[in-house]
């Protein structure tokens, strides 16, 4: 049985590569009975090879011509299988389907003749046939088989039977006629669309991993973005605190380097009234055993009119460097 695909494949296969067999034989063994008649048409119904047949080794065969009319007489002078065995096998490696009425029988002929069929695609019209509209056998299990001249009846064909020509042209119009029959189709369409459930199934069930996937993605990158950002904050705070940190130490330096200079100045300023007030002292001390002059009551006045407010501004430069240090 074939699915859906197949059957649109069978379609669109072009007329001129459908190939449509058929035989007449000595009776219906294979191994000992030989071809009578072997014809072939196209897709088309172009006769592509019709000949009577003159077997090797049956002299006679009553009940096959009682069938179908062949006559040892008719044969007598006919070409024999081997002497068209070449033309035969080029029309079949030409065909991409090979089509036929109860196609294996004609196939297990032809291969008793030394004529393979190859990997030629098949399709037996018979089986086919009896799916769609033949009644089931239990005892087989199966449905059972019709003539071909039952299903050229449902189709509205006309035809000789038990011509091979004739037979051949018949089976190719059932062929059509069978891949556009409802009934033949009805299986195949229920199994497609059995199928395409299936994988809209397994599409939608793909859609919903995917959107678990997406979600789950999504999920970790927020959450590894938060962290991100959290890192990020951690780090810029640590930035500013070291920042200010160093402004800290700067402003401590800065301020270090200029107490220095003040500390320079202040001491600088402590010699200085420390010298003006020994400087005092020794003019005292000169302008009493020089001039004879005596100037102890005023020198006492000089050095506290000097020292006090100078010593007094050291004092104030230094608590106000100390609170400065202190902050």
């Amino acid at each position: 049985m074939v699915d859906m695909d197949d059957v649109n494949e069978l379609k669109s296969v072009p007329h001129d590569k459908v190939v449509c067999v058929d035989t007449e034989t000595t009776g219906l063994d294979p191994d000992k009975d030989e071809i009578l008649q072997m014809s072939f048409v196209d897709g088309d119904g172009n006769v592509l090879f019709d000949s009577l047949i003159k077997p090797a080794h049956r002299k006679r065969w009553p009940k096959a011509q009682e069938i179908n009319g062949i006559s040892p007489a008719d044969v007598k002078d006919k070409p024999m299988v081997e002497d068209v065995a070449d033309r035969v096998r080029d029309i079949i490696s030409n065909a991409d389907v090979l089509v036929g009425y109860n196609l294996d029988f004609d196939v297990q002929m032809l291969g008793s003749a030394g004529i393979g069929i190859g990997t030629t695609k098949r399709f037996d019209v018979m089986p086919e046939y009896a799916r769609a509209h033949g009644k089931w056998n239990d005892y087989y299990g199966d449905y059972t088989f019709v003539k071909l001249t039952t299903a050229c009846h449902h189709y509205h064909i006309k035809f000789d039977p038990h011509d091979s020509s004739q037979d051949a042209m018949a089976t190719i119009r059932c062929f059509y006629a069978l891949l556009d029959d409802d009934e033949w189709l009805r299986p195949y369409v229920a199994a497609q669309e059995k199928k395409d459930a299936v994988l809209r199934q397994e599409e939608e069930e793909r859609e919903r991993k995917q959107a678990l996937e997406r979600a789950e993605r999504e999920k970790r990158e927020r959450k590894q973005a938060e962290i991100e950002e959290k890192r990020a904050r951690k780090e810029a705070r640590r930035s500013e605190t070291a920042q200010r940190r160093l402004e800290r130490k700067t402003s401590r330096a800065a301020e270090s380097h200029a107490n220095v200079g003040w500390k320079i100045v202040l001491d600088t300023l402590t010699s200085v009234v420390l010298g003006l007030v020994s400087a005092f002292f020794i003019l005292g001390l000169v302008s009493e055993l020089v001039l004879g002059r005596d100037l102890s009551g005023q020198i006492p006045l000089f050095v506290v009119f000097i020292s006090v407010p100078a010593f007094g501004c050291v004092a104030m430069a230094r608590r106000a460097m100390a609170r400065k240090s202190d902050r």
